[in-house]
């Protein structure tokens, strides 16, 4: 059925209808069974209708056609998947069906986070801003890497204890210091957090120059805008934006051993 029920526990439960026209869902998370008897022509729909809504396909499908939209504005991951299959019942009904967008791209900035990241980078491995963008950050920090370990050898064939333990701290601080950059760097930025970045003027004449240079391509049954955005570096001035996505990939090329 184009339909979810909604559980006491708050799941949404698919609705699948019987030959006796009747439903009989099972909450995967508490696993509470339903018997929701709707009965020939759905004479019960409104007994159970209230803790109903349209599931992502017929939503799409309904709204369109109720609403008659001009443009449909969707996501490009999951929800274009939907997207798609609501567009082909809606073609085979002879439903309205709307121009439909998605605009893919990659958001690249420095926020507060990027910065304290960047700095803690720079004091671990001796980097300057240059590196970043350079084209041989790998290569500095292996060096740096290399450093550590000749340091940690050293402190074994002297037997030092505390030296030891000072320099596999170092270097175990330094791994981790990396896997947290390349997390920090690969998320997906949300709204809220570039709210928290920029004013929302300035975001949003930077969305507005984005569209101005837009790359539009026909998907199937959709179009894709394709512009990347590189935001002002206000909080790390010292990186050119223009040099974002070398820096975002020199930070997804760095490995940890």
């Amino acid at each position: 059925m184009p339909f979810w029920y909604e559980c006491e526990c708050g799941a949404k439960l698919d609705l699948f209808l019987d030959s006796d026209a009747s439903c009989k869902p099972v909450c995967p998370g508490c696993k509470k069974e339903y018997h929701l008897a709707l009965k020939p022509d759905f004479e019960n729909l409104e007994k159970y209708y209230w803790k109903m809504d349209f599931n992502a396909v017929s939503r799409n499908i309904i709204m369109a056609q109720g609403l008659g939209d001009t443009i449909f504005v969707s996501g490009s991951g999951g929800s274009s998947i939907y997207g798609c299959i609501s567009d082909r019942i809606s073609k085979d009904l002879e439903f309205h069906r709307p121009i439909t967008l998605a605009w893919q791209s990659k958001d690249r900035y420095l926020g507060m986070a990027h910065k304290i990241i960047l700095r803690d980078l720079m004091k671990t491995f001796s980097l300057i801003s240059e590196d970043f963008s350079s084209g041989f950050l790998k290569e500095k920090i292996e060096k740096k890497f290399n450093e550590l370990s000749a340091n940690l050898k050293d402190s074994k064939e002297r037997d030092s204890r505390e030296d030891l333990e000072y320099w596999s701290g170092l270097q175990n601080s330094a791994k981790n210091l990396l896997v947290f950059s390349r997390n920090l760097f690969a998320t997906t930025p949300s709204f809220i957090d570039l709210l928290a970045n920029y004013r929302s003027d300035t975001t949003i004449k930077i969305w507005e120059n984005a569209l101005d240079t837009q790359e539009v391509h026909e998907y199937g049954y959709m179009y894709q805008i394709r512009s990347d955005i590189n935001y002002p570096g206000i909080f790390f001035p010292e990186i050119d934006p223009a040099s974002f996505p070398e820096l975002y990939t020199a930070i997804d090329n760095v490995g940890v051993n």
